[in-house]
């Protein structure tokens, strides 16, 4: 793959937010993308708004909101980290996105500040809880009665959407970053 940016690349860390976001999309998967194949006759591609039903599932096979502020996201299976240490070929799961999301924005598991390029004012802070109720199904809960909030931000083209491997950051963190949050 080649890339062109404008500025060195020290991490491809989601986490720490370096990379210019619109290229953490080209090498790492999101749970909901855009569905970049509609007809340009129903979908204006020059529109930064997409209806949610112009919306798909990549990591995700499907979603629903079991209420304004609860989404409830249903994994694809079968899918399968690279069979490279450390994550040696290991099924992608509800697990990894926790992490993620946990991570990325201090919800729990030891993380307990956003990502630093976030901050609390980000577009991310109706964002209270994730948890996996099994092996391929996720339950984000947002404080906002707005479907809308959170499709739009599972399926913007940022680092906050990208999923990174935990075995991964485990491995290499210290590396990294010089530091462990």
């Amino acid at each position: 793959m080649t890339l062109r940016i404008n500025k060195d690349i020290i991490s491809f860390d989601p986490e720490l937010g370096i990379v210019p976001t619109s290229i953490y999309m080209s090498y790492m998967e999101q749970l909901l993308t855009t569905d970049w194949t509609m007809d340009p006759k129903i979908q204006n591609y020059q529109l930064s708004y997409w209806d949610s039903t112009y919306e798909k599932g990549q990591l995700a096979q499907s979603w629903e909101f079991t209420s304004p502020g609860t989404m409830v996201l249903h994994l694809r299976q079968g899918i399968s980290w690279q069979n490279l240490p450390p994550a040696n070929g290991r099924e992608f799961t509800a697990n990894d996105v926790v992490f993620h999301f946990n991570r990325m924005m201090g919800l729990g598991n030891g993380f307990t500040t956003p990502a630093p390029y976030l901050g609390t004012n980000s577009a991310w802070a109706p964002l209270t809880s994730i948890t996996a109720i099994d092996k391929y199904t996720v339950v984000m809960k947002w404080n906002t009665p707005n479907p809308e909030v959170a499709i739009e931000n599972m399926t913007a083209p940022a680092c906050e959407t990208t999923i990174e491997n935990p075995e991964a950051v485990q491995q290499w963190e210290i590396l990294m970053t010089g530091t462990t949050r």
